[in-house]
């Protein structure tokens, strides 16, 4: 039982665990997540982005329901 929810001043999602007594909070990207965040390096003359690990993103297309490497592919899709 986790509950997707979204933090707008950081512009991340998050999922919270429903499990008692511990509530666990698990903060990560999605392509809504990378835009906004190339967006900021964009604006802010920064030099690049990196992406610290290729086998987090959805190489089969599978778990996200759409293509292969969404985060990847919102990171390109930046400039």
């Amino acid at each position: 039982n986790w509950t997707v929810k979204w933090l707008e001043d950081e512009k991340v999602p998050y999922a919270t665990s429903n499990t008692y007594p511990i509530e666990e909070i698990v903060f990560y990207d999605n392509t809504q997540s990378i835009e906004y965040k190339m967006k900021f390096i964009e604006e802010n003359n920064l030099g690049g982005a990196a992406l610290l690990s290729l086998d987090l993103d959805d190489f089969t297309g599978l778990f996200c329901r759409s293509y292969k490497f969404p985060l990847l592919h919102s990171l390109n899709n930046a400039y």
